[in-house]
Protein backbone atom coordinates (compact mmCIF):
# COMPACT_ATOMS: atom_id res chain seq x y z
CA UNK A 1 0.00 0.00 0.00
CA UNK A 2 2.80 2.39 0.94
CA UNK A 3 4.74 1.76 -2.27
CA UNK A 4 1.58 2.16 -4.33
CA UNK A 5 0.93 5.53 -2.71
CA UNK A 6 4.48 6.73 -3.37
CA UNK A 7 4.28 5.57 -7.00
CA UNK A 8 0.99 7.42 -7.46
CA UNK A 9 2.52 10.58 -6.02
CA UNK A 10 5.52 10.30 -8.31
CA UNK A 11 3.15 9.72 -11.22
CA UNK A 12 1.37 12.97 -10.32
CA UNK A 13 4.77 14.70 -10.41
CA UNK A 14 5.36 13.29 -13.90
CA UNK A 15 1.89 14.52 -14.88
CA UNK A 16 2.54 18.08 -13.70
CA UNK A 17 6.00 18.12 -15.26
CA UNK A 18 4.60 16.92 -18.59
CA UNK A 19 1.77 19.44 -18.40
CA UNK A 20 4.27 22.26 -17.94
CA UNK A 21 6.28 21.03 -20.94
CA UNK A 22 3.14 21.04 -23.08
CA UNK A 23 2.37 24.55 -21.87
CA UNK A 24 5.84 25.78 -22.80
CA UNK A 25 6.15 24.04 -26.15
CA UNK A 26 2.63 24.21 -27.55
CA UNK A 27 1.08 27.30 -25.98
CA UNK A 28 0.87 30.45 -28.09
CA UNK A 29 0.73 32.51 -24.89
CA UNK A 30 4.23 33.37 -23.74
CA UNK A 31 2.79 35.12 -20.69
CA UNK A 32 2.06 31.68 -19.22
CA UNK A 33 5.72 30.64 -19.08
CA UNK A 34 6.59 32.43 -15.85
CA UNK A 35 3.40 31.59 -13.95
CA UNK A 36 3.86 27.95 -14.98
CA UNK A 37 7.35 27.92 -13.49
CA UNK A 38 6.05 29.54 -10.31
CA UNK A 39 3.21 27.01 -10.08
CA UNK A 40 5.61 24.12 -10.70
CA UNK A 41 7.91 25.38 -7.96
CA UNK A 42 4.95 25.69 -5.59
CA UNK A 43 3.88 22.12 -6.38
CA UNK A 44 7.44 20.90 -5.94
CA UNK A 45 7.87 22.67 -2.60
CA UNK A 46 4.48 21.69 -1.25
CA UNK A 47 4.67 18.10 -2.42
CA UNK A 48 8.19 17.49 -1.21
CA UNK A 49 7.59 19.17 2.15
CA UNK A 50 4.34 17.29 2.69
CA UNK A 51 5.79 13.96 1.61
CA UNK A 52 9.12 14.40 3.36
CA UNK A 53 8.68 11.26 5.45
CA UNK A 54 9.19 9.12 2.35
CA UNK A 55 12.80 9.06 1.17
CA UNK A 56 11.83 8.37 -2.41
CA UNK A 57 9.62 11.46 -2.59
CA UNK A 58 12.33 13.63 -1.03
CA UNK A 59 14.80 12.60 -3.70
CA UNK A 60 12.65 12.58 -6.80
CA UNK A 61 9.40 14.54 -6.45
CA UNK A 62 10.75 18.05 -7.01
CA UNK A 63 13.24 16.89 -9.64
CA UNK A 64 10.50 15.12 -11.60
CA UNK A 65 8.39 18.28 -11.61
CA UNK A 66 11.20 20.76 -12.34
CA UNK A 67 13.41 18.90 -14.81
CA UNK A 68 10.98 18.65 -17.75
CA UNK A 69 10.00 22.31 -17.36
CA UNK A 70 13.59 23.55 -17.33
CA UNK A 71 14.73 21.30 -20.16
CA UNK A 72 11.75 22.23 -22.33
CA UNK A 73 12.23 25.91 -21.65
CA UNK A 74 15.96 25.66 -22.35
CA UNK A 75 15.41 23.64 -25.54
CA UNK A 76 12.52 25.82 -26.74
CA UNK A 77 14.15 29.22 -26.19
CA UNK A 78 17.81 28.29 -26.60
CA UNK A 79 20.62 29.62 -24.44
CA UNK A 80 18.89 32.89 -23.65
CA UNK A 81 20.29 34.61 -20.51
CA UNK A 82 16.82 34.81 -19.03
CA UNK A 83 16.33 31.06 -19.47
CA UNK A 84 19.73 30.35 -17.93
CA UNK A 85 18.87 32.51 -14.91
CA UNK A 86 15.49 30.77 -14.52
CA UNK A 87 17.23 27.41 -14.74
CA UNK A 88 19.73 28.40 -12.06
CA UNK A 89 16.94 29.69 -9.80
CA UNK A 90 14.98 26.46 -10.31
CA UNK A 91 18.08 24.42 -9.51
CA UNK A 92 18.74 26.44 -6.34
CA UNK A 93 15.14 26.15 -5.20
CA UNK A 94 15.23 22.40 -5.88
CA UNK A 95 18.37 22.06 -3.77
CA UNK A 96 16.75 24.12 -1.02
CA UNK A 97 13.65 21.93 -1.12
CA UNK A 98 15.72 18.76 -0.94
CA UNK A 99 17.81 20.02 2.00
CA UNK A 100 14.79 21.24 3.99
CA UNK A 101 12.84 18.06 3.29
CA UNK A 102 15.73 15.86 4.36
CA UNK A 103 16.02 17.85 7.58
CA UNK A 104 12.30 17.54 8.32
CA UNK A 105 12.45 13.81 7.57
CA UNK A 106 15.32 13.41 10.05
CA UNK A 107 13.37 15.38 12.66
CA UNK A 108 10.29 13.24 12.07
CA UNK A 109 12.14 9.95 12.54
CA UNK A 110 14.03 11.40 15.52
CA UNK A 111 10.71 12.33 17.15
CA UNK A 112 9.26 8.87 16.50
CA UNK A 113 12.35 7.19 17.92
CA UNK A 114 12.31 9.39 21.03
CA UNK A 115 8.63 8.69 21.60
CA UNK A 116 9.19 4.93 21.36
CA UNK A 117 12.09 5.15 23.80
CA UNK A 118 10.00 7.24 26.22
CA UNK A 119 7.07 4.80 26.04
CA UNK A 120 9.38 1.84 26.65
CA UNK A 121 11.01 3.61 29.63
CA UNK A 122 7.61 4.52 31.09
CA UNK A 123 6.45 0.91 30.81
CA UNK A 124 9.61 -0.34 32.55
CA UNK A 125 9.21 2.29 35.25
CA UNK A 126 5.61 1.22 35.89
CA UNK A 127 6.76 -2.38 36.33
CA UNK A 128 9.60 -1.36 38.68
CA UNK A 129 7.26 0.81 40.74
CA UNK A 130 4.90 -2.04 41.59
CA UNK A 131 7.45 -4.86 41.96
CA UNK A 132 9.82 -5.52 44.81
CA UNK A 133 13.39 -5.47 43.54
CA UNK A 134 14.51 -8.46 45.60
CA UNK A 135 11.60 -10.87 45.30
CA UNK A 136 10.05 -9.60 42.06
CA UNK A 137 6.64 -9.82 43.75
CA UNK A 138 4.06 -7.07 43.82
CA UNK A 139 4.74 -4.52 46.54
CA UNK A 140 2.66 -2.33 48.84
CA UNK A 141 2.08 0.30 46.13
CA UNK A 142 0.45 -2.35 43.94
CA UNK A 143 -1.67 -3.48 46.87
CA UNK A 144 -2.80 0.08 47.57
CA UNK A 145 -3.82 0.61 43.95
CA UNK A 146 -5.71 -2.69 43.83
CA UNK A 147 -7.38 -1.99 47.17
CA UNK A 148 -8.63 1.39 45.93
CA UNK A 149 -9.97 -0.19 42.74
CA UNK A 150 -11.71 -2.98 44.68
CA UNK A 151 -13.19 -0.47 47.13
CA UNK A 152 -14.64 1.54 44.24
CA UNK A 153 -15.97 -1.65 42.64
CA UNK A 154 -17.62 -2.57 45.91
CA UNK A 155 -19.31 0.86 46.05
CA UNK A 156 -20.44 0.53 42.45
CA UNK A 157 -22.05 -2.90 42.97
CA UNK A 158 -23.43 -2.06 46.44
CA UNK A 159 -21.72 -4.99 48.11
CA UNK A 160 -21.12 -4.91 51.84
CA UNK A 161 -17.77 -3.59 52.88
CA UNK A 162 -17.03 -6.57 55.10
CA UNK A 163 -16.67 -8.69 51.92
CA UNK A 164 -13.27 -7.11 51.26
CA UNK A 165 -10.69 -9.08 53.13
CA UNK A 166 -6.96 -9.07 52.95
CA UNK A 167 -4.27 -11.19 54.41
CA UNK A 168 -1.02 -9.38 55.07
CA UNK A 169 2.03 -11.49 55.63
CA UNK A 170 5.56 -10.38 56.05
CA UNK A 171 8.50 -12.50 57.02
Amino acid sequence: MYRWLILMLLFSAVHWGTLSVCLIVYSPYEQLYYPSIIVMSAFAMGGTATLSIATLSINFYSVIIYAPTIFARFHHDGGDLEVVMLSIMALLSTLYILIVSAASSRNYYYAITNREIAEKSAKELRVHNINDALTQLNNRMYFNNCFIDDWKRCDRFNCPRHNIRSIMTDY
